[in-house]
């Protein structure tokens, strides 16, 4: 891992030179030399050992983002990335092998990467994966992170200044540092090899003092002990010495996230002996001898092949290589934070001090999130809380078109709801049918999604039904499923007046940054004494509790706070708030009762708390236990209203 920040920091600069880049290390200092422009940051943990180790990943890291104000974060490494930050932040993924390839780790190492890993990789804005075969793996096991990954891919061209040296005898080097980079399948192809070739010795290095003892009585069985030097870890200036000066490189690997010796070979114009592993055939393109398997004897006709390459088949490995260029990884890189801190500097409005719903100025604003810089207003007056810094951005009410949000994406966030039988309707269009007068009810579903609702209502109940929506692909959807012609547009925009019996709005109202407006709009299109049916989120004794954490700690804890007021919920309501909003729009008769309604299925809501994968369906178990008893807070406030003026 440190290679890879060795050589990326000094491209990021080589690229961009004017940015500001700081290191955060222990006490110790870095372990390898920065660029004279790098800030270092040595933070010192309280106590030693993972303790220690557990404060500077978490603690220190965000405390450092304040000192020097910084604008993205970078974790060299997946469990490096846990500390709460408000900026956006990028881990770099190296491979999977914890999970494909569990039985080449401990049962420790195991559930520490799972207590590490995936936390960090699930609060990552950018997962920077060194290779296409990292990236796959991401996509397939966790589909859910797949929108954070690029494929940064590494360089090689750092071994340009290697130094190397020319040798009467060739040798060929290979690796043993590593359960899986199948040393012993080396040294039994190599006895093969070198019974045919008696010029060739083979070095191994990375091995340390038991390793080595084993490696040497293998090395007797085989009876090619003066045919292999073994060697322990060397410094970086001999072990590029020796790298660049052997005759061939042996990688054989089972699993590689990136493969840079098979990359660094390539670019050295050297031979070099590949596994199949998906990783390294990207990384040497063709351009390094395949084994077919890792037998000896596989082995052998590999090496024996590598070494009759001609000077031009090298020369076009070579040239294959030149695109491994660290500017590119970094570039990549910092091409995806751009854009990622981009999503979240969009410009605060001026602190709303004044309640959206009842509009006293008597609230409190909290502390910011850490995570998200989101600061959150509650009301005395009606008890109303509410996003107080929302980003001056586009609105919410313009429209989305199929390029912005694709069919399948909004089919497949559909799918991801509970209502997803139309019985679950039933007894909702029974009480607007009890409660509006008349042969027929004319029927608007504000927000209305793919028309389900309206579906029902009309097949099951003969309602005249119509809806907009401000998605296209709803609107495609709507046509499709249930050949029902929503309206494609703002409500506003759309000059209904007094033209309903009853409208329906199922957590519309949240979502919008004027809800004033909203109602507004909603009592227009309402006959005078028409019915407005709605559910709104509802603020519980657990928001309480959430904000009452967020406040103690100064917002670092904020994951529940976060999940409920964001983008998709500016402001949770109260009866009192919700009360006196619509009666400010023209309505009367309200009542609004707390519903425990819960709208995303459980392992949906969970992963967009970005929880670890592996506790999705424990979890969501346990929630679906809680949310069918009794023991679920009344999340939704079921709303019934009447436009002011007589019914007819």
């Amino acid at each position: 891992m440190a290679i890879v920040v060795a050589h990326l920091i000094p491209a990021w600069l080589d690229n961009e030179p004017g940015d500001r880049v700081t290191v955060l290390t222990g006490p110790e200092g870095p372990a390898f030399p920065l660029p004279g422009s790098v800030d270092v940051v040595r933070a010192r943990p309280p106590v030693g050992g993972p303790l220690g180790t557990a404060w500077l990943r978490t603690r220190a890291l965000t405390q450092a983002v304040g000192t020097v104000r910084a604008d993205a974060v970078l974790a060299a490494a997946p469990a490096s990335g846990l500390g709460p930050v408000a900026v956006p932040r990028a881990v770099i993924l190296y491979d999977l092998r914890h999970e494909l390839r569990p039985h080449q780790f401990s049962r420790r190492q195991r559930l520490l990467r799972r207590l590490t890993w995936l936390p960090s990789l699930s609060r990552a804005d950018v997962i920077a994966c060194i290779s296409e075969r990292t990236r796959a793996d991401l996509t397939r096991l966790h589909p859910e992170l797949a929108p954070r990954a690029v494929a940064m891919v590494l360089g090689s061209d750092h071994v340009e200044s290697w130094p190397r040296n020319a040798t009467e005898a060739p040798y060929a080097l290979a690796f043993g540092h590593f359960s899986h980079k199948n040393v012993d399948a080396v040294l039994e192809g190599w006895a093969r090899f070198c019974a045919q070739e008696p010029a060739w010795t083979l070095r191994v290095v990375g091995l340390g003092g038991s390793a080595r003892a084993q490696v040497r009585l293998r090395l007797a069985e085989l009876g090619i002990s003066e045919r292999v030097v073994l060697s322990e870890w060397l410094d970086d200036t001999a072990f590029q010495e020796v790298f660049a000066s052997a005759g061939m490189i042996l990688f054989p690997s089972d699993f590689e996230g990136f493969g840079l010796p098979a990359a660094e070979a390539l670019r050295l114009g050297i031979p070099v002996v590949v596994s199949t592993d998906p990783a390294l055939a990207e990384v040497t393109g063709g351009y390094a001898v395949t084994a077919a398997s890792s037998s000896p004897g596989d082995l052998a006709e590999a090496m024996a092949r590598a070494g009759l390459l001609t000077p031009q088949e090298l020369d076009e490995g070579r040239h294959y290589a030149q695109e491994f260029r660290w500017t590119r990884a970094a570039a990549t890189l910092r091409a995806a934070l751009a854009t990622a801190t981009a999503d979240t500097e969009a410009p605060s409005m001026p602190e709303l001090r004044v309640c959206p719903a009842c509009h006293s100025s008597k609230v409190r604003i909290g502390p910011a999130s850490a995570e998200t810089g989101r600061r959150t207003g509650l009301c005395a007056a009606c008890g109303a809380q509410y996003w107080s810094n929302p980003p001056v951005e586009e609105s919410t009410t313009d429209n989305r078109s199929v390029d912005e949000v694709p069919l399948e994406y909004f089919s497949d966030w559909v799918s991801s709801k509970r209502e997803t039988n139309g019985d679950a309707w039933l007894g909702e269009l029974q009480r607007i049918r009890d409660e509006v007068d008349g042969d027929t009810v004319r029927l608007y579903d504000v927000g209305a999604g793919d028309g389900e609702f309206l579906a029902v209502a009309r097949d099951r109940f003969g309602f005249e039904v119509t809806g907009n929506d401000i998605v296209e692909a709803a609107v495609r959807l709507a046509e499709e499923r249930y050949d029902l012609s929503l309206d494609f547009g703002d409500l506003a925009e759309l000059g209904h007046h007094a033209d309903q019996d009853a409208v329906t709005m199922w957590c519309v109202l949240a979502h919008v940054p004027d809800g004033a407006q909203l109602l507004h709009d909603v009592a227009q299109m309402l006959r005078p004494g028409g019915l407005l049916v709605m559910q709104t989120p509802h603020r519980t004794r657990a928001d309480v509790a959430a904000a009452f954490v967020k406040r103690i700690t100064g917002g670092r804890i904020t994951r529940i706070a976060d999940r409920r007021l964001a983008q998709h919920h500016r402001i949770l309501h109260t009866r009192r708030s919700i009360t006196l909003a619509l009666e400010a729009a023209g309505f009367t008769d309200v009542v609004a009762t707390p519903v425990r309604r819960y709208s995303l299925q459980s392992s949906s809501y969970l992963r967009s708390l970005r929880v670890p994968e592996w506790t999705v369906r424990p979890l969501g178990w346990l929630m679906d236990r809680v949310i069918s008893s009794r023991l679920a807070p009344a999340i939704v406030l079921d709303v019934r209203a009447r436009r002011r003026g007589e019914k007819h």
